[in-house]
């Protein structure tokens, strides 16, 4: 048996020491802010998520589905339940925004930690949040002193210092505000209920709570809302979307009748695509064009001439047709080609007079010799193409 020469063997340890690199290295860090209450990652959620039993009383239910999906039913009339949304981003559209607000009027609190409700949310209160990162060292704290600490809580670095630039001071309150004066958590009430919106998500992180020990803020913030509500809901859609399939035929594929028949029309279309690619005819044979035969006729014959060497010939046939086109175009007799006639020639076509009596004295040369030189012959087509490009000029 041969054996391998000795860079294979050096390629597979390579590539086994590398592989054993890559799986000893340490993963990094992921930095991504999802606030999803599965993230162990610093700026995950699973902290909070599995202290709200001991902060509201019990675990919330978790919800993935829209916030009109669960408050747009008006038959049913809630009372007591907390509706809770920490994420970075709450993008609530028209109809998720009217059946939050009809669920706040009926006697219940909505809670909102984000750096952006959504246009409609936003114009509805009257809001306008804006935000930078935190780059500096920035505080933020409760108004209320029973709930102030006496040392600010420390934001995160790297996390958006979002506030409000605009809200209702009419009928919102300032529960909450950064060490620039600027306001990041209020309350405004609606009916009997109340809506809280908080701008900075990222002090419920994993890494705040862990890192900056910013637990006293999460709870100071929770204490506006009841212990032990009638009925707690966590918000996860805006972070992990909806259960199962996320496709838009979602409605088909959740129900096995409708799956079955779209997979069934799909092979269907397969099948009527692969049979119906098949010709349902014989291939047409290609036809060549029809070669010109006159090019091939008059290099063949051109061919014998030269081969022959019986320049007069071609010559008395150049003259010709030379003396046809000059009685059929300019009408002049062609049978005495002297010097009277060149004289005429050059009045009737432009050509020189000169360059046309010395044409012509070729002509009568070429009749009367038995033989013609090469020299002759190519002096006799110049003058032909001269007299031609005058005569069309």
């Amino acid at each position: 048996m041969r054996r391998l020469p000795w860079y294979i063997y050096l390629i597979v340890v390579l590539v086994i020491g590398y592989s054993v690199a890559l799986y000893m290295k340490p993963q990094e860090t992921d930095w991504t802010p999802t606030l999803s209450n599965k993230d162990k990652i610093p700026y995950g959620a699973y902290v909070l998520y599995h202290e709200l039993d001991t902060l509201m009383g019990y675990q919330p239910d978790m919800l993935r589905i829209t916030p009109y999906e669960q408050c747009g039913d008006t038959s049913y009339i809630p009372n007591g339940e907390v509706y809770m949304f920490i994420a970075p981003y709450t993008p609530f559209d028209k109809e998720d925004v009217k059946a939050l607000l009809w669920y706040v009027q009926a006697g219940n609190d909505v809670f909102i930690s984000s750096e952006y409700v959504g246009k409609e949310l936003s114009d509805t209160l009257k809001l306008e949040i804006k935000g930078d990162m935190t780059m500096d060292s920035i505080t933020t704290n409760l108004v209320n002193p029973s709930l102030a600490a006496a040392k600010p809580y420390a934001m995160p670095k790297g996390i958006i210092n979002a506030y409000f630039e605009k809200f209702d001071t009419a009928k919102a309150t300032v529960l909450g505000m950064n060490s620039k004066q600027k306001v990041n958590f209020i309350m405004q009430s609606f009916g009997e209920g109340r809506i809280f919106i908080n701008t900075v998500p990222g002090m419920y992180s994993n890494f705040s709570l862990l890192n900056h020990q910013n637990a006293g803020y999460v709870s100071a913030s929770f204490s506006y809302l009841p212990e032990y509500p009638e009925g707690f809901y966590w918000d996860e859609y805006f972070k992990q979307g909806r259960v199962g399939e996320q496709t838009p035929l979602r409605m088909i594929l959740k129900h096995p009748m409708l799956k079955s028949a779209l997979f069934t029309a799909l092979a269907a279309i397969i099948l009527f695509m692969v049979f119906q690619s098949k010709r349902r005819q014989r291939i047409i044979p290609v036809i060549p064009p029809v070669t010109n035969t006159s090019v091939d006729f008059v290099e063949t014959v051109s061919q014998v001439y030269y081969n022959q060497r019986n320049h007069r010939n071609i010559a008395l046939k150049q003259i010709t047709y030379l003396f046809e086109h000059i009685r059929s175009t300019y009408y002049l007799d062609t049978s005495l080609p002297d010097d009277a006639f060149a004289t005429k020639l050059s009045h009737k076509t432009g050509m020189p007079e000169d360059e046309a009596l010395r044409m012509m004295a070729l002509i009568r040369t070429v009749r009367s010799e038995e033989q013609i030189s090469d020299q002759h012959l190519i002096s006799l087509n110049t003058y032909i193409q001269d007299f031609h490009k005058y005569a069309n000029q």
